[in-house]
C-alpha cells in the first residue's frame, strides 16, 4: 500500500454523488420503498402522509457514511416528536446480508444506530432513488416533506437546513434547495453568536466587536491534533496581541468535567494552561442530552459549517464575518492579509463557490472511477486536469496514484492523463515532493519507459527526509525498477 495517500483516497471514493442523469429531483413525489428486509427499527411499507422522512443509502465499508451515522441518529432523536422519521437503507454491502446485520447488531458503530435501518438487497431501490437522481455515491440522503414530496437531495451532513425549512413550513415542501448553497454556515456570513457555557481562561467575550479580529477554535481534551497545535496558537497570540487579535479556543465534543483536570499542571505532560496562551472556554450544553455529542457551538458553527473534525479554527472579520475557516496550521498567511486590511473576501467567496463546483466533479471522478465506469471517469478527469484541478497539487496526485497504484491497479489505465496529472503535481511542488515524485515514477513504469521511471524515483528517494517508512517503500520500489530495467524490460 501506498504510504500517505491510499487511505484518503478511500476516503473519497463514497463522498458524493455521480450525475449520471436526472430523473428525481427536489420537488418531485418520493418513489415507492421496496426494502428487502428491515435490520433494525420498525418496519414501514410507505410513507405515511404527515410524516417527515430522511432515506439515507449507505455500507458498512463507507467512512463517510459511518461518520453521518452520529449526526442522524441526533436528528431522529431531536426531531423524534415532530414526526421525523430516518431510514438508513443499506444496498451495497460487498460482504453480503449477514456482515451488515452482525455489523448494526455488534459493532460499536452499528449500535449507536438510533434509527431504523434497511436493507436493500437487489439494490432496486438504489436504482429508483439513487439512479434516478443521478447520484452514484454513498452517503445521499433524501428529505421527504408531509405531502410525500422529496424536499432535498444530497450529503447527509447538510441535512439540517433544509429539514429546519421544511419543519417550519409545516413539514411541507416550500421551494428547491440545491447544493449551490451546501452549508448554512459559508464564508462571507456574518458569524454566530458566542454560546459559552463557561469561561475558563482569560477575560469573557460577550461578542464581536466591529473593527476587531477574532478566531475561534474549536478543540477537545481528547484530541491528540488539536493539544499538538496549542503552541501554534499561543504563539499567534503573543505575534499579533497588540493588534487586538484574540483568539478563543473553544472546547465541544467532550465532557466539560474533563476541562479542568486538563488545564491543571501535571507530571506526565504540560498543562492546558501552559499550551494555551489565549481564552479558553466551554462550549454551553443541552439539558439532557450527552455533552460529547451534542453543544450550542458545535451546532451553529461547526455542524452548520459542514465541518466534521477538530480542530477548526474561524476567523472573524473586522467586520463579523467568517472571512476563513481551516485546520489552524493553515491560517498564518490568511490571518495576517486580514489583519493588515488586505484580505478580498468577496474573491475568496468566489474562490469558495469554484472549489465546491470542483469538488462535485471531484466526487463524481472517484465515483466513477470505482464503480469501473471508465470512459466516463477519465472524460472527467480530462477536465479537472485542465481547469478545476490544474493548481492543486495534491489531487492531481491522488488521480494519478489511483490509475497506477499497484495494490489497487484499475481495469483500464489512463495513462496519459495520469502522467499529465503527475507531472503537472510535481511542477506546483517544485520538483521536491517525493510522493509526487514517486506517482511520476510509477507513471512512467507503467508506460514502460524505464529510464524515466528510475530517474525520477531516485529523486523521490532524495526528498523522503526522515520518514523511515516512506524511505523504505520508495527504495524497494526503485530497487524494483532497476530489476526490470537489467531484465531489459525497458
Amino acid at each position: 500500500m501506498k504510504y500517505r495517500t491510499t487511505a484518503l483516497i478511500a476516503a473519497m471514493l463514497c463522498t458524493s454523488a455521480a450525475a449520471l442523469g436526472q430523473d428525481l429531483k427536489v420537488g418531485d413525489r418520493a418513489p415507492k420503498l421496496s426494502v428487502d428486509e428491515w435490520v433494525k427499527g420498525a418496519e414501514f411499507e410507505s410513507f405515511q402522509k404527515g410524516k417527515v422522512y430522511i432515506v439515507e443509502f449507505w455500507a458498512t465499508w463507507c467512512a463517510p457514511c459511518i461518520r453521518s451515522i452520529p449526526h442522524l441518529s441526533e436528528i431522529q432523536t431531536e426531531h423524534a416528536d415532530d414526526g421525523v422519521i430516518v431510514l438508513g437503507v443499506a444496498g451495497s454491502e460487498r460482504k453480503g446480508r449477514d456482515h451488515l446485520f452482525e455489523w448494526v447488531e455488534e459493532d460499536d458503530n452499528g449500535k449507536k444506530i438510533a434509527y431504523n435501518v434497511a436493507y436493500d438487497a437487489d439494490r432496486s431501490m438504489f436504482e429508483t432513488w439513487m439512479t434516478a437522481a443521478g447520484k452514484g455515491g454513498i452517503p445521499t440522503a433524501f428529505l421527504i416533506d408531509r405531502d410525500g414530496k422529496i424536499a432535498y437531495i444530497g450529503h447527509p451532513s447538510r441535512l439540517d437546513k433544509p429539514l429546519k425549512k421544511v419543519l417550519a413550513k409545516g413539514g411541507t415542501y416550500a421551494g428547491a434547495d440545491n447544493e449551490d448553497r451546501p452549508f448554512e454556515l459559508m464564508l462571507g456570513d456574518k458569524a454566530p453568536e458566542l454560546a459559552i457555557g463557561e469561561w475558563v481562561k482569560g477575560k469573557p467575550i460577550t461578542g464581536f466587536e466591529n473593527g476587531r479580529v477574532y478566531v475561534v477554535e474549536f478543540w477537545a481534551t481528547w484530541c491528540g491534533p488539536c493539544i499538538a497545535g496549542m503552541p501554534h496558537l499561543s504563539d499567534i497570540q503573543k505575534e499579533y496581541a497588540d493588534k487586538g487579535v484574540r483568539i478563543i479556543g473553544v472546547n465541544i465534543w467532550d465532557d466539560p468535567a474533563k476541562v479542568e483536570p486538563f488545564m491543571e499542571d501535571r507530571d506526565d505532560r504540560p498543562s492546558g494552561n501552559e499550551l494555551m496562551q489565549y481564552t479558553v472556554a466551554i462550549e454551553k450544553k443541552y439539558d439532557g442530552e450527552d455533552p460529547k455529542k451534542t453543544g450550542a457551538m458545535a451546532k451553529t458553527w461547526m455542524n452548520a459549517a459542514g465541518k466534521r473534525g477538530i480542530p477548526t479554527a474561524f476567523i472573524i472579520d473586522q467586520k463579523g464575518r467568517v472571512a476563513w475557516m481551516g485546520h489552524p496550521m493553515g491560517m498564518d498567511e490568511p490571518l495576517e492579509a486580514i489583519v493588515n486590511g488586505e484580505w478580498n473576501i468577496e474573491a475568496e467567496v468566489k474562490k469558495q463557490d469554484k472549489a465546491q463546483k470542483a469538488q462535485k466533479q471531484i466526487d463524481q471522478y472517484f465515483e466513477l472511477f470505482k464503480a469501473g465506469e471508465y470512459d466516463k471517469a477519465y472524460a472527467i478527469g480530462r477536465t479537472l486536469v485542465a481547469g478545476g484541478l490544474a493548481d492543486n497539487a495534491d489531487y492531481l496526485n491522488r488521480l494519478a496514484w489511483g490509475i497506477v497504484d499497484p495494490d489497487n491497479m484499475p481495469a483500464r489505465q489512463d495513462l496519459n492523463l495520469a502522467l499529465k496529472a503527475a507531472l503537472r503535481a510535481n511542477e506546483l511542488t517544485d520538483n521536491e515532493d517525493a510522493a509526487i515524485l514517486d506517482t511520476v515514477a510509477k507513471v512512467y513504469f507503467d508506460k514502460r519507459d524505464l529510464k524515466k521511471a528510475i530517474k525520477y524515483q531516485r529523486q523521490a528517494v532524495k526528498y523522503a527526509g526522515d520518514d523511515q517508512r516512506q524511505l523504505d517503500e520508495l527504495s524497494d520500489r526503485l530497487s524494483w525498477y532497476e530489476k526490470e530495467a537489467k531484465k531489459g524490460g525497458g
